[in-house]
């Protein structure tokens, strides 16, 4: 297992393919539930492997998903985006192991998850969050505007200008 701030830790980001269901599945799990360590139904590996294999067998091209590596093929992250039928791009989810926070990983998801909508003609990207959840910071520091909500346990951000979000992953 890689440590991670070993000096030359290198982190690749790449498109999920089939093959990595089991490690994603696995990852899955692991992050989910650190990030919501109060929730009493918290999901199996059984579960996440079933969800994510329903998703790979869906043949439509509205979706995707980038993973988060380490040099020796360690998935440390992911970012998935589904585009909606408004024409909206949802960042349905985004972890990372909690040792690998704070290196600029996330923000390097984020950004590619923003850049591959703006390939797709996406304009404007959204997610909903607890807003209890540190992801609320995070989303808040690269630009993501909170959307007034009435319903409670929900926070929505929303970047209506995918090119500010994409030149700012440039700087």
């Amino acid at each position: 297992m890689t440590t991670p701030n070993e000096p030359s830790q290198r982190f690749i980001i790449r498109e999920a393919v089939k093959e990595d269901i089991p490690k994603l599945a696995q990852l899955h799990v692991v992050t989910w539930n650190a990030t919501h360590p109060k929730e009493l139904q918290k999901p199996t590996y059984q579960r996440r492997e079933y969800q994510w294999q329903q998703v790979f067998e869906t043949s439509n091209n509205n979706w995707f998903c980038f993973i988060i590596e380490t040099h020796n093929k360690e998935l440390i992250g992911f970012a998935k985006g589904l585009l909606e039928k408004d024409g909206t791009g949802c960042l349905n989810n985004l972890y990372l192991l909690d040792e690998y926070k704070m290196q600029g990983l996330g923000r390097k998801l984020l950004c590619t998850v923003a850049r591959r909508f703006s390939i797709m003609g996406v304009k404007v990207m959204w997610v909903v969050t607890d807003p209890k959840n540190s992801a609320c910071t995070f989303y808040e520091r690269f630009w993501g505007i909170i959307k007034p909500n009435t319903e409670p346990g929900i926070a929505v951000y929303v970047w209506r200008d995918l090119q500010k979000l994409i030149t700012s992953c440039n700087e």
